[in-house]
């Protein structure tokens, strides 16, 4: 799949399906998808054209008349990003458009900004004042999100009159928020591909890197667990597992043993802070029946 199709894009506009195509290639296994949601919150004031850079990015569109977003408006866009030979995500990137007015940005719920993966700034790249405005729309959006990924997108670059380029706001923001800065015009669609791209592909390597160490957490859970599940009603002492698995710390055994426990797979007798035997429960079984190829299917549910 991955020589067939590097990236490809399926975009939604309020939930509506646009276009979709999928390729299979001959002879070959279609590989596993898997399939991660995320939510982008667009900010910025009136008029700094944050609905035409959705537009332009999932259309390929520009609309030359301003039409304010009453509040908030939500678009849909889907990345394919092959992983490896039998493997691929699919990035759905919830894209909300928060209106500008500068009252509205008082009274933001929990609502707009809950369960943000990330948050694109946008300001006028012709309007210095704009610029000046996007530290407090990050900070209402963090103060709901908490540190999420920033991005700052300067729009309209295709005027004549560009005065953020050099303005020393830009760079204190950066610096800040650890704001990648990109200059871009849904006018001409300049930098808009780009842009979005490097932003998913941002947001998806710092999810990935947090699957990967609650992949293994989990995995190492379940080994615990068959092996305590293996020796069924003679259960499974510190110094069995001492034996067993080589290398282990007692503390983090310990962790794992506790964690198992609160799940409400294992039953656990302490003889001393140091001693102990675990049990497999009923639910420790069948969960241990489950197999570690289905811990993957999980993962993404207790990350995202």
């Amino acid at each position: 799949m991955k020589s067939v199709l590097i990236f490809a894009r399926q975009a939604r506009n309020n939930w509506r399906p646009i276009f979709i195509r999928t390729v299979k290639p001959r002879g070959r296994r279609m590989p596993k998808q898997r399939r991660i949601r995320v939510k982008v919150c667009l900010v910025g004031d009136c008029g700094v054209g944050k609905t035409s850079l959705i537009r332009r990015f999932i259309h390929s569109e520009f609309e030359d008349r301003y039409i304010p977003t009453p509040s908030t408006a939500v678009s849909k866009v889907e990345l394919l990003f092959p992983t490896n030979h039998d493997s691929e995500i699919m990035l759905e990137m919830d894209l909300w458009d928060i209106t500008g007015q500068s009252a509205f940005r008082k009274f933001l719920s929990d609502a707009y900004f809950c369960n943000a993966t990330s948050i694109v700034a946008v300001c006028d790249a012709s309007r210095t004042e704009t610029l000046h405005e996007l530290e407090d729309w990050i900070s209402a959006g963090r103060e709901i999100a908490g540190g999420v990924q920033t991005h700052t997108l300067a729009n309209k670059t295709d005027l004549e009159r560009n005065p953020v380029m050099n303005d020393p706001m830009l760079k204190q923001i950066a610096n800040k928020y650890d704001a990648p800065f990109y200059f871009v015009s849904a006018k001409t669609g300049l930098n808009v591909d780009f842009a979005f791209q490097t932003i998913a592909e941002m947001i998806l390597k710092e999810i990935l890197s947090k699957l990967d160490e609650k992949e293994a957490v989990m995995k190492k859970e379940w080994e615990i667990l068959d092996t305590i599940v293996k020796r069924g009603k003679l259960g499974a002492s510190k110094e069995y597992f001492f034996t067993t698995m080589k290398g282990i710390a007692f503390d983090t055994l310990r962790s794992y043993i506790d964690r198992l426990e609160e799940k409400g797979y294992l039953r656990v007798t302490w003889n001393d802070a140091t001693s102990f035997i675990a049990f497999a429960t009923e639910a420790g079984v069948e969960r241990a029946k489950l197999g570690p190829e289905r811990i993957e299917d999980e993962v993404i549910d207790t990350v995202v």
